[in-house]
């Protein structure tokens, strides 16, 4: 325990960690408290002298700054900075009895008071959070007779509940004294270090070696860097610890264990610690790193990491249902948000269009996909996310019936009153009603337009496998060309759509007109047949780069009896339900026209920064990537409007339907950046496989020569390769990318030796 105790050369800061209501005013001035008289209106000015000393001005007991020192623990010459040279020490003297009647004086600005103690449960440190409006900081102090005085204790500090981590199976380390006791509702003996995520080194770590450590990191940079430092000390320990790194999935920025917890506030305690525990359990123990990477290679690394899905850019009841639903489902959080992103838009439709600028309008069409695997869980997320369309879809088919027997009714009866009276007859024949539909599936382009010419206001097509969509594209050509992909292209761009649907046993053909086309897409594809089913034309026409890709990690799939809620449910069904009834417009001739949105002020000011910051960026990509980039700026304004009218769908407090907000604006502008480095994940995937321009190529010479095809004879049609064995290299990649196989052709046991031929497809025989 240290003996003497010496003034902080910041008198300024050392006095107004002593005061309560702390705001800054000015330039170097603040108001508090006086703490020398009862004020709970702030009267006392802190400034600060030419030469570095704490002035004090109680504007409404005129205390003196005698009095005001007193109070607070200090005396007049400890407002004066030593500017280097050290002051005479003096003994040291508590500031407070107690470490609550400290807290008392902070009034509505205390947040919190925690004690560290040794093994035995003395106290050692004292730590009081200070609220100041959206701002927290944090005061030590340490015992010393007769009370406590300010600023730590010198040497190590202790590790927070450490009396209780003598016999604990698992321990959790956290970032705060406030994480731990949440932690703590939970079931976890839990500890973290004085000092927040820049102080891991000041505290003695050595009661963890040879213990089992998770570490549950805060969602941003300071709290992953914490993480990795803590890491680091507790594996060089001797015994070493055995450490896992677990980052709770959905955090908003700058959120932790208390934001998870509070996500999940109708959940019993168990279900949420069976979740945490879950992922514990899937998670790899932690190995460090002798070698440093160079900070160009570090950056590239972590642009093709995967980051988690921003769920602050959701409201925060979407945010709880897409969290406790993925939990329940055993996926990362991303395989719902994104289906979701989709459905919302297919809602939403030709009802609204957001104006970026006179002569720049966008819809509210939206294309996912998500790359998985098959078993890990994109089906049932996708699944869920568009359930409330067939629930629409049903309630449709339920009204169709009703409407249809009113309609049989009437027709027998026009029909009776023109058999009886042709020549008089006035009545108009009754119209068969249409059947009302916001979801297909049905990829083929003459099935959509169909479709749509019957319900103008948009559609959603949800898919559990996207290849048939890829692979539909050549369905109806036009002069040996794929014609499918320019229709598509002109759905996304929100235009007009003219198919010509042939006529049955000699009929005149049928002309399908969409004057606005508008049908948002979501579903899912493994890496491998996407590699297979892209083609050279899908990249150059442009419709890849019109695709959000993303490529969630694979969850170690357990089973959980978490379920979602009949709340939550009907709180997805009410968002669903608002949306569809978002009403459109009509222009004089009777025909649909969206409502148009414009931004406020705030909101146009964040787009303009964000398009040159996007622009500067794009400037320097190449290829594929470029042409994805490069739709990106226009889906900023897409998502934007996407997310403000769920924002109002879900009751959201302020939100005006009928102009995009700044915070609408921001969140998209996060969501895209987020999809622009999964274009640089997904894209490295398929140019690593054999989907790089000159691989889709390949795929596509040996497509066109009946899927298989020899070594040699590529050799003869190809002038990409220049011997058998870059031919051979570049196939067993494709292999092993799952693109192929190869297999023996043996002419159906006739002459001549078998051949070697690499097949298309990971199962030719069945294609």
């Amino acid at each position: 325990m240290p003996t003497n105790y010496t003034v902080a050369d910041d008198p300024v800061q050392e006095v107004l960690s002593r005061l309560r209501k702390v705001k800054p005013t000015g330039e170097r001035q603040w108001s508090a408290c006086c703490p020398a008289h009862d004020d709970n209106n702030p009267s006392l000015t802190v400034g600060v002298g030419a030469d570095g000393r704490a002035l004090l001005h109680c504007f409404s007991h005129e205390c003196t700054p005698a009095a005001i020192c007193e109070a607070i623990g200090m005396q007049v010459a400890d407002l004066f900075p030593s500017n280097g040279s050290p002051k005479p020490a003096k003994s040291e003297r508590p500031a407070f009895d107690t470490l609550e009647c400290y807290s008392a004086t902070l009034g509505d600005t205390h947040g919190g008071t925690w004690v560290y103690t040794d093994i035995q449960g003395g106290p050692v440190l004292g730590v009081v959070r200070i609220e100041t409006g959206d701002a927290k900081r944090f005061q030590q102090l340490h015992p010393i007779a007769g009370g406590w005085a300010f600023k730590a204790p010198t040497g190590p500090l202790p590790l927070f509940n450490l009396p209780e981590l003598a016999n604990a199976e698992r321990i959790v380390v956290l970032e705060g004294e406030q994480c731990c006791d949440a932690a703590r509702t939970l079931g976890y003996i839990a500890t973290t270090s004085a000092g927040g995520a820049q102080s891991p080194t000041k505290t003695d770590w050595t009661p963890l070696a040879g213990r089992d450590v998770v570490i549950l990191p805060d969602n941003d940079a300071p709290g992953r860097a914490y993480a990795e430092t803590v890491a680091k000390i507790l594996t060089g320990l001797q015994p070493p610890a055995r450490v896992k790194i677990v980052e709770l999935p959905g955090l908003p920025d700058h959120g932790d264990i208390v934001d998870y917890i509070d996500a999940r506030e109708c959940v019993d305690t168990e279900d949420i610690k069976r979740a945490i525990d879950e992922l514990i359990e899937a998670a790899p123990w932690f190995v460090p790193q002798a070698d440093t990477p160079k900070p160009q290679a570090k950056r590239v690394r972590d642009a093709l990491e995967w980051q988690p899905f921003p769920f602050d850019v959701f409201t925060e009841k979407i945010q709880r249902i897409i969290l406790w639903a993925s939990e329940a489902m055993g996926v990362d959080p991303a395989m719902l948000a994104i289906p979701l992103l989709a459905v919302f838009a297919g809602l939403i439709g030709n009802a609204r269009r957001l104006v970026i600028k006179t002569s720049w309008s966008v819809p509210a069409i939206l294309w996912t996909c998500i790359v998985a695997d098959s078993g890990t869980g994109k089906s049932p997320a996708i699944e869920f996310a568009s359930r409330s369309l067939y629930r629409l879809y049903r309630r449709a088919i339920r009204e169709q019936s009703d409407a249809m027997a009113s309609f049989n009714a009437k027709l027998s009866e026009w029909k009776k009153d023109h058999a009886e009276h042709k020549e008089d007859a006035q009545t108009t024949k009754p119209q068969e009603p249409i059947l009302a539909r916001v979801v297909i599936d049905d990829t083929t382009i003459e099935c959509v337009a169909a479709i749509h010419a019957e319900n103008p206001r948009g559609l959603a097509l949800v898919r559990d496998e996207l290849a048939g969509w890829f692979g539909g594209f050549d369905q109806y050509k036009t002069k040996g060309r794929g014609s499918d992909i320019a229709n598509w292209e002109q759905l996304h761009n929100g235009g007009a759509l003219i198919v010509d649907r042939k006529g049955s046993s000699g009929a005149p053909r049928q002309r399908l007109y969409v004057p606005r086309g508008a049908v948002s897409i979501t579903g899912g594809v493994q890496l491998a047949t996407l590699i297979r089913v892209l083609k050279p034309e899908h990249f150059e026409s442009g419709l890849v780069a019109r695709i959000l890709v993303t490529m969630p990690p694979a969850r170690l799939r357990q089973w959980s009896d978490i379920e979602v809620s009949q709340q939550d449910e009907a709180d997805i069904d009410g968002i669903v339900d608002r949306l569809y009834e978002l009403a459109p417009e009509y222009d004089r001739d009777g025909a649909l026209s969206p409502k148009f949105l414009g931004m406020s002020g705030p909101a146009k000011a964040a787009y303009k920064q964000f398009f040159n910051e996007h622009c500067r960026e794009l400037h320097d990509l190449r290829g594929d990537l470029k042409a994805a980039w490069s739709k990106r700026e226009g889906y900023v304004g897409r998502c934007a409007l996407v997310l403000h009218l769920t924002r109002w769908a879900a009751g959201e407090p302020g939100v005006n339907p009928d102009q995009l907000d700044e915070t609408s604006l921001n969140n998209a502008i996060k969501l895209i950046r987020w999809f622009t480095n999964e274009d640089r994940r997904v894209y490295a995937a398929l140019s690593g496989g054999s989907a790089g321009r000159e691989d889709r190529e390949l795929v596509a010479l040996i497509e066109n020569r009946g899927r298989r095809m020899s070594v040699h004879d590529i050799m003869r049609t190809s002038s990409r390769f220049g011997t058998t064995e870059e031919v051979e290299t570049t196939l067993n990649r494709m292999a092993k990318a799952g693109a192929g196989r190869w297999e023996w052709d043996d002419h159906g046991g006739g002459r001549g030796a078998p051949k070697r031929l690499f097949v298309l497809g990971t199962d030719a025989t069945n294609e």
